[in-house]
Order: C-alpha cells, then structure tokens, then sequence
C-alpha cells in the first residue's frame, strides 16, 4: 500500500475544501459585521450589481432583497462588506433624482424651465420644502438639441422609476401644448461633385 498517494490526495482534497469554506467563513463573518454594525437594516433601499432592491431579511450567511419587479434575489453577505454597494437610505429616505430633457435650440429655455417646474410641483411625490425644491439645470449645448436635467428631490426612493415615467408623461403633454419641440438628431451632409 503506498502512503504518498493517499497523502497526496488528502492534501488536494483538503485545499479544495479549504477554498470552499473560504467563501462561507467570509460570509458569515460579514454576516455578524451586518448585524452588529446595523450599517445595513431591513427595510433599506440598496444597489447591489447594479440591482436596486429593498432588504426584506439579514440572515448570518445572506441577505434577501426585494426588487422593484416583485422578485427576491439572495445576495451573499460578503459583496456588502468588500464590494461597493449604495445604500440609498442609509441616513435617511430622502433622496435626489434628475431627468434629461433635449429640446430645439429654436425653444425659449426660460418658459421650457417654467413648464419643468410646474411639472415637478404638480406631482405629489416630488419634495418641495425649502432645502429640496425642484430645479432646472441647462446641462450641455448638445448636437441636437438644448440638453436640460430636472432636478428633484422624493421620498418615495423605491418607485422612483414610476415617478420619473409619470413626469415624463406631464412634460410630454406640456411640451406639445406649448408646441415645445424634442429634435431628432440631425446631421449635415456635404456632397462634393468632382
């Protein structure tokens, strides 16, 4: 019976399973950093791999988050700790989000500011205290078209999405009632005979 080969398949077998219970330790421990720590709570918003969810449960191995499409996915305690991840309500559930808007360069930008803002003040959602008052922000000169980001400020962080799409529905009817015109792009084109 030769002893070197079981050795040898001991030693391969233990530094496999070493490898694997890398990964669990590291969870677990991350796991009671969570707990201890209360950086991360149930009820938090979060961004993991660009997955926005909520955390509905921290146990000591994983955590499972709520996204916005109704679906749990279970994320393992680690990426919380080593990997950058936003917690959108970390301090509090107040938070900042903008639209981009183009519009012709024949646009008067003032009153396309105007129809904006009174945009943003007719949804319910949006934040209009002192500190988190909507604004407009003429962003770029673009190719195409004036570049504008409507700046607002909601609580409702989780159905943001859903905010975002019932203002652009309001701009859109403002716009074209205003005939407010969204260019396509466009493009000069230069034959030279020869």
């Amino acid at each position: 019976f030769n002893i070197s080969l079981l050795i040898a398949g001991s030693a391969a077998l233990l530094v496999g399973l070493g490898f694997g219970l890398q990964n669990i330790f590291s969870d677990l421990i991350s796991g009671l950093f969570m707990l201890f720590e209360r950086k991360v709570k149930v009820g938090d918003v979060m961004e993991v791999d660009n997955i926005v969810g909520k955390v509905e449960q921290i146990s000591l191995r994983t955590s499972v988050l709520l996204t916005r499409d109704g679906y749990n996915i279970i994320v393992p305690n680690h990426k919380f700790i080593t990997e950058n991840v936003i917690n959108w309500t970390h301090q509090n559930f107040q938070r900042r989000f903008q639209l981009e808007v183009g519009v012709s360069y024949n646009s008067d930008a003032e009153q396309v500011t105007a129809l904006l803002l009174s945009c943003a003040n007719e949804q319910d959602e949006v934040l209009k205290e002192e500190y988190h008052k909507p604004f407009v922000r003429l962003q770029d000169f673009g190719d195409s078209a004036l570049v504008l980001y409507l700046m607002f400020w909601t609580s409702d962080i989780f159905r943001v999405e859903q905010l975002k799409s019932n203002l652009r529905y309001k701009i859109l009817k403002a716009f074209r009632e205003n005939n407010i015109v969204i260019p396509y792009p466009q493009r000069d084109i230069h034959i030279i005979q020869s």
